[in-house]
């Protein structure tokens, strides 16, 4: 059981389409202000382009995708000039993507300029446009956090960004349930950012966080969330283990546990390993807490 399972490489971090919601308010500027044809044959290849992207980048294709990435960028960017509402939003998007495939080409520095380019567009918010601008900001924080943890000149500033991610994920999550998987994920990067630092007792504090959202999201999809509130729990297990509260990580491992049989009995393959992993320390926990007065 990795950490990662649930940080960079969750599918959070991959190129999404746009949002129903945005096409469908995209439809609506078109009916009430018409848009000159030639930007709207622009914008509907920028859009054909993107999803060209989408598709190469999670085939592991990063140079083709970024390539057609740089495409959408440079269109969006002739678009913006042209219209800044609604399209200096969707450059930022587009530049939040074409990060991603900078990293999985290995260019570390560019990559990190380009999604702070993203931050800078997105920050400024049109009304009309608040919700998705809000979500693609909140997804480009998370993503310039990811980034500045791996430079390490630069680590230090990684928790602050995702702190911002996390507070802009709260108000959407306030209004959608929608967003609450998003920001599970985002408290189990401050987490993992905080134990980083030694600051134990703040990253049991994210886990529990965590932890309590998928035990939402558990009740209403149980065969998508169980098994992240299997591996939220061993995580938090952990955690309070660093912090010496052996009793409350005894507790989560054994609820781990617990979520776990049925999972490895139904999927051996995919699941029997965290399984045995959560087992072994719920062992070692037993041990060190026999005889011991509750924590």
């Amino acid at each position: 059981m990795t950490d990662r399972s649930t940080g960079p490489s969750a599918p959070e971090h991959q190129p999404r389409r746009l949002s129903r919601l945005w096409r469908r308010r995209q439809r609506g500027r078109q009916e009430a202000e018409p848009i000159p044809e030639a930007l709207a044959e622009m914008a509907q290849r920028a859009q054909s382009l993107r999803d060209q992207a989408v598709v190469l980048h999670k085939q592991g294709r990063y140079e083709e995708s970024r390539s057609l990435a740089e495409q959408v960028v440079g269109l969006y960017r002739q678009l913006a000039a042209e219209r800044p509402t609604p399209y200096v939003a969707y450059l930022g998007s587009a530049l939040r993507t074409l990060s991603l495939d900078l990293a999985g080409c290995g260019r570390p520095e560019e990559a990190l300029a380009t999604v702070e380019e993203a931050v800078a567009t997105l920050r400024p918010q049109d009304a009309s446009l608040q919700d998705y601008c809000l979500t693609e900001l909140g997804c480009a924080l998370y993503l310039l956090a990811d980034h500045l943890d791996d430079l390490d000149e630069r680590r230090g500033e990684a928790l602050h960004a995702a702190e911002e991610a996390l507070a802009i994920r709260r108000r959407l999550a306030l209004r959608s349930r929608a967003h609450l998987s998003d920001l599970a994920v985002t408290y189990h990067f401050i987490a993992q950012l905080r134990l980083a630092h030694g600051q134990h007792g703040q990253a049991v504090g994210a886990l529990g966080e965590e932890v309590s959202i998928y035990r939402q999201l558990a009740q209403e999809q149980p065969e998508v969330y169980r098994p992240k509130l299997a591996l939220t729990l061993y995580h938090l297990a952990t955690g309070l283990k660093e912090a010496r509260l052996l009793t409350a990580a005894l507790v989560a491992a054994e609820e781990s546990a617990e979520l776990y049989r049925p999972l490895a009995a139904h999927q051996p393959d995919v699941h029997q390993s965290d399984l045995d992993g959560v087992l072994r320390l719920t062992q070692w926990l037993q041990s060190a807490t026999a005889g011991q007065p509750g924590q």
